[in-house]
């Protein structure tokens, strides 16, 4: 009997003593930091999370215009948050359909984001939502701004001809190094 005990003794502090799995390590540093990112939400734990910063203008008047969008993800298993962006081009005098237009586009680039771009992208999300707040509907025309989580715990429109949103959202492409 003293021998199965000292085994299982013997085991269990051998299996107290492996070391912590790369994911354990970043939710204990993820704990510590306290940020609105979470790498496990947004792909680090493995599931298909993702946050998207989607920006619709308003280039052909009450028509549309061309599309922007950023989705914020991470790889498995990684602690770093990734930002693909992309921006169309909107040509008016090319209609696909009574009411679409055609879009190429124009940039398409992946950045790994840095804790000061993180808050950079708090800030705007800040911002966006204290407009919400006050915005009123703009009639037929106006720039449509829409961040999210990928699992709808998240959600924020602005529909709204404010030129303080468009600078807010352009301050944001600038602190990112995303204007073009």
């Amino acid at each position: 009997m003293r021998k199965i005990v000292s085994i299982i003794f013997i085991i269990s502090v051998l299996n107290s003593c492996k070391a912590p799995s790369r994911t354990q390590l970043i939710l204990k540093e993820m704990q510590k930091e306290k940020t609105f990112f979470d790498p496990v939400e947004l792909g680090s734990g493995g599931s298909n999370g993702n946050f998207l910063v989607k920006a619709y203008f308003d280039d052909c008047g009450e028509w549309g215009g061309h599309y922007e969008e950023m989705k914020l993800y991470a790889f498995h298993k990684e602690k770093n948050i990734f930002l693909s962006y992309k921006k169309t081009n909107v040509d008016c005098n090319r209609q696909e359909s009574e009411s679409t237009y055609s879009q190429d586009t124009i940039v398409s680039k992946t950045i790994k984001l840095s804790k000061s771009n993180e808050k950079a992208i708090v800030r705007f999300l800040t911002e966006l939502t204290n407009l919400k707040i006050t915005s009123r509907f703009p009639g037929h025309s106006g720039n449509q701004f829409e961040i999210m989580k990928s699992d709808s715990t998240f959600y924020i429109k602005l529909y709204d001809g404010r030129k303080t949103s468009l600078k807010n959202y352009t301050k944001l492409l600038e602190n990112l190094n995303l204007n073009q």
